[in-house]
């Protein structure tokens, strides 16, 4: 089975890899993003939803990042070209991934996911997507394909409490 996610850096030395930053306070997403040229956009959380800490929302990059409420970084969304309005996220994707890779040379690379799904409906009206999850102990990491299944649209990581 793969290492977790972010468990390899590809980065220049001293920026550290921004999916190594799961769980970790959103002081150093911060000091990512600056550190990368660019200036950190948050978005409040929506009082009425218990759970949300706010997000980072960086179009240039082609990453969000949504907190939970104790500040630290819950979920790392990482975007294809053009996906949702965003830049295609540049860096070292989790496991090697590539925007590039089909959904049977994610399965390839990944094994066989924990659970998937499809077709579903997109939040862009009249979009198809699929999607699988694979699970580790302490985090997810989540891709979603356009109808085709010939590439990944976005990868999502997921950090998991400790039980």
């Amino acid at each position: 089975m793969p290492k977790d996610p972010g468990d390899e850096s590809n980065e220049a030395p001293g920026i550290r890899p921004i999916p190594e930053l799961l769980g970790e306070p959103a002081s150093k997403l911060e000091k990512a993003i600056r550190d990368r040229g660019d200036t950190p956009v948050f978005e409040e959380p929506d009082r009425e939803l218990p759970d949300d800490g706010g997000s980072y929302i960086q179009k240039k990059l082609g990453l969000c990042a949504a907190l939970e409420i104790d500040g630290t970084i819950g979920t790392l969304f990482f975007y294809s070209a053009g996906h949702h309005g965003f830049s295609q996220f540049a860096e070292a994707l989790p496991h090697e991934l590539s925007f590039a890779f089909s959904q049977s040379k994610a399965r390839e690379i990944l094994g066989e996911p924990n659970r998937s799904g499809g077709p579903v409906r997109s939040l862009i009206p009249g979009d198809l997507i699929y999607w699988d999850r694979w699970d580790y102990g302490r985090s997810s990491i989540h891709c979603e394909y356009p109808e085709d299944r010939e590439s990944i649209r976005m990868i999502t990581l997921m950090a998991h409490p400790p039980a």
